[in-house]
């Protein structure tokens, strides 16, 4: 059985997204006057989105292929970055 590498996202993964979008909308709405909380909540936000773009090219990548390798380099300092940001004091 042949599976299809391009499926389009489904209902929990758009309603995912709209959450994560919505909360960080209201974080930031929150922290307006305090623009380091600004920050972190936007290069949290776009991290998070590259992160979750990443991890679909490489789970629509054939096997062996180059795309496959750009994907999973890019998934490591993402996930370091996301790391090391929401671990720090």
């Amino acid at each position: 059985m042949a599976e299809n590498r391009n499926l389009a996202p489904t209902w929990v993964t758009m309603a995912g997204f709209g959450f994560l979008t919505l909360n960080s909308g209201l974080a930031i709405y929150s922290a307006r006057g305090d623009p380091a909380s600004v920050l972190f909540v936007v290069g949290s936000y776009l991290a998070l989105l590259l992160l979750f773009r990443c991890l679909r090219a490489y789970e629509r990548a054939p096997p062996g292929s180059p795309e496959k390798g750009r994907a999973r380099r890019a998934v490591w300092p993402l996930t370091t970055l996301l790391t090391a940001a929401f671990s720090s004091p």
